[in-house]
Order: C-alpha cells, then sequence, then structure tokens
C-alpha cells in the first residue's frame, strides 16, 4: 500500500527511488525500506510534495540491522541529497512548505499561483495593446519622424534632401538568469560581460526616440551587432524595409562595418566613423564625416530603456 495515504491501488503506485527514500529520513527521521510504494499523485518532478513527506506515518516495527554496504549507501545518498539540495526553490511547490514561502515572501501558495497568473495576464495585455502602438516600425509613419523626432542637425549634416530619414541603430543588452538548459544556457553567455543576457537591436530617431526593437538574439560568437542587423534587414524584421526608402540614412558605429555593402544594395546609406586604414591621421574632409557621425550617434549611447 501506499506509505503516505490508505489507498492500496497497484495501477496508480510507484516505487520510491534511493533519493526520495533519503529526503524521508532527512526531513521526518522515518526509515523507509527499500520496495516502499506511494502513489503517483504524491509525486512533483519525481520528488515527494512536502505534504507528502509530512503525511508518512512511522510504522511500528523491530530494530532494522544494517550492514557495511548499507550504511556506505545511506551515507553515498546523505552526500548526494546535500550536494544536489538548493537552498530556495519556488518553481518546486514542494520543496517550502506554506509557512515558509509566507515568511520570505509575504504569500502563501495560493496567493503565489495568482500572482503567477495575474503576470500573465499582463504580458497577453501589453502585448495586445500596449507594444503595437508604440514599439516596432509599424507604430509611427515616416512623416511623423520627419516632423516630429528629426533634428535640424541630422538633417543638415548628414542628408541631401528633405525626405530622407536618419535613423541609428546599435545594440544594446538585458541580463537574464542563468538558464537549466544546456545549449541556451551557453548561447546567452557573455565572453565580454561574463554574465548572461540577451541582445536586442534598437532603432532610433536622431532625437533618441525609440522607433523599434528588433530581437532579442543570442550572445555568442555569431551574434555581433553587424551579424544581427544583417540579419534583421535580410529578414525583413518587424516589416522594416517597407517602413525604409531608398536614400534613407542609417547612422551605425565601426562595429557595423561587415554590413555596409549589405544595406548599399538594400538602397540605404550608410553613416559611420571613417578608418585610419594605417595613416597617421584622417584627412580634413573625412575628418567632418566623422564628427558628422559622433554629433548624430551620441544619443543612442546616452540613453537608457
Amino acid at each position: 500500500s501506499c506509505i503516505v495515504c490508505p489507498v492500496a491501488d497497484s495501477t496508480s503506485m510507484r516505487v520510491l527511488s534511493d533519493e526520495q527514500r533519503t529526503m524521508i529520513f532527512l526531513s521526518r527521521s522515518i526509515w523507509v525500506p527499500k520496495g516502499a510504494r506511494c502513489c503517483s499523485n504524491h509525486l512533483y518532478k519525481g520528488h515527494l510534495s512536502y505534504e507528502a513527506r509530512q503525511s508518512v506515518k512511522q510504522s511500528k516495527v523491530d530494530d532494522i540491522i544494517l550492514n557495511k554496504h548499507n550504511v556506505e549507501k545511506l551515507i553515498a545518498n546523505f552526500r548526494l541529497a546535500l550536494k544536489h539540495a538548493g537552498s530556495l526553490d519556488f518553481d518546486d511547490p514542494g520543496a517550502l512548505e506554506n509557512e515558509t514561502y509566507t515568511t520570505i515572501t509575504g504569500l502563501d501558495r495560493a496567493s503565489k499561483r495568482s500572482v503567477s497568473r495575474i503576470c500573465h495576464q499582463v504580458r497577453v495585455a501589453l502585448m495586445q495593446n500596449f507594444v503595437p502602438y508604440h514599439v516596432g516600425c509599424q507604430h509611427v509613419s515616416r512623416e511623423a519622424i520627419l516632423a516630429q523626432h528629426q533634428t535640424t542637425v541630422a538633417t543638415e549634416l548628414l542628408t541631401n534632401g528633405r525626405d530622407q530619414v536618419v535613423l541609428i541603430a546599435d545594440g544594446t543588452y538585458f541580463f537574464c538568469q542563468k538558464s537549466s538548459n544546456n545549449d541556451f544556457q551557453r548561447r546567452t553567455y557573455s565572453q565580454h560581460k561574463h554574465r548572461h543576457l540577451g541582445k536586442p537591436m534598437i532603432i532610433t530617431a536622431s532625437d533618441g526616440y525609440i522607433i523599434s526593437s528588433l530581437g532579442p538574439f543570442f550572445t555568442d560568437s555569431l551574434n555581433n551587432d553587424a551579424a544581427i542587423l544583417k540579419h534583421c534587414m535580410l529578414n525583413n524584421e518587424q516589416e522594416v524595409l517597407s517602413w525604409l526608402r531608398d536614400n534613407d540614412v542609417l547612422v551605425l558605429d565601426r562595429g557595423f562595418r561587415n554590413t555596409v555593402n549589405t544595406l548599399n544594395r538594400l538602397g540605404l546609406q550608410v553613416a559611420m566613423p571613417g578608418f585610419l586604414h594605417n595613416k597617421k591621421q584622417l584627412p580634413a574632409d573625412e575628418a567632418n564625416r566623422t564628427r558628422f557621425v559622433t554629433k548624430n550617434r551620441w544619443v543612442i549611447e546616452s540613453g537608457k530603456i
């Protein structure tokens, strides 16, 4: 029969593993013999829930004799349980008792489920009612950008006509938790920041107004800023090519140098600081063009989302 409840239905029984029996002994000081079983509804992700461990009843039995092998196995299970035991695990509803939830967070388990449901509803509401009207190339027209968000400095220094839009693009990042998925964990780890993060590509107007956030993307060696922007343009992310027109100006830093030919083939002009190319200093006209770029690029470097 089940060691937790009096049910004796063999179809739903599961034999307790060594780890499960060890956790009962550590938390309740009750020795569970090998081969003991419990109902499957007392398990959560392969572990006995907190309520199930608390419901195990101690039976009156004779003294248990352990041989050398049993003691060694028991000690090994203790070490394994302590090694894998986390200090806090809010994802496992059986890891913490209700009083511990309340002490740490001020919420009990029922409240935790309510908060999770509310957070999900908020995310859905934001994606339906906020994001389409405030983020993305389709939320604002070219005419609105030209009339309200394009600075006179950008128009005079970087364009040849009144209908050219000046956009600034750069990659940024946001930190994220270390994932339990090995592949995702490796692809989100940044060798530069020494942390796990995601990389969106931000496109702004010349006054710093955020037009779109493309991505996010992984941070491994395959996804530098140039590769991300090239991917976004060639795959027409968020219909960005439908929004842009020929001869629009894209202001970039030197890290995007490998995308210049691709952007030119798409009909876009690129404004980028000059390169020395083994020269001691830039020619006067190229140095001035570099200053024009720096004068307009600072908004995307100084801004915060």
